[in-house]
């Protein structure tokens, strides 16, 4: 079992979570990509390589509370680059550098609508 930040993260919203991603990609998903969901939370545990990488938050500095342009500027950065490489790789936003899920309740706060619905349509703004 993967350690959650019980303040930070629900199992609702990480079903919520999982549910969305399952449905956005499952149709396009290769028997190879369907296996790799399979082995999701060791893939979350795993090290970053060049083929996964991992963000606490999508633009809250966990540090200060406050909205980071930065970090939402690193992520863009990390899908072109996935984007643009030959094997594309995995982008965890809501897990900690140490592999742990906090989820993305902090991000919620500063979308439309406070909810998964609302951070997913800020980050296609991106």
């Amino acid at each position: 079992m993967l350690p959650v930040d019980n303040e930070q993260f629900s199992k609702t919203d990480f079903e919520i979570t999982h549910y969305s991603l399952g449905k956005l990609f499952t149709d396009s998903l290769s028997n190879a990509e369907r296996t790799a969901i399979k082995n999701l939370p060791g893939m979350i545990r795993d090290r970053e390589n060049r083929r996964i990488e991992r963000k606490s938050s999508f633009c809250i500095d966990t540090k200060t509370g406050a909205r980071n342009k930065e970090l939402e500027k690193s992520i863009s950065k990390a899908i072109q680059g996935f984007a643009n490489s030959y094997d594309g790789g995995i982008l965890f936003i809501g897990v900690d550098p140490r592999g742990r899920i906090i989820g993305l309740k902090n991000d919620y706060t500063l979308v439309q609508n406070h909810n998964s619905d609302g951070f997913e349509l800020e980050l296609k703004d991106e």
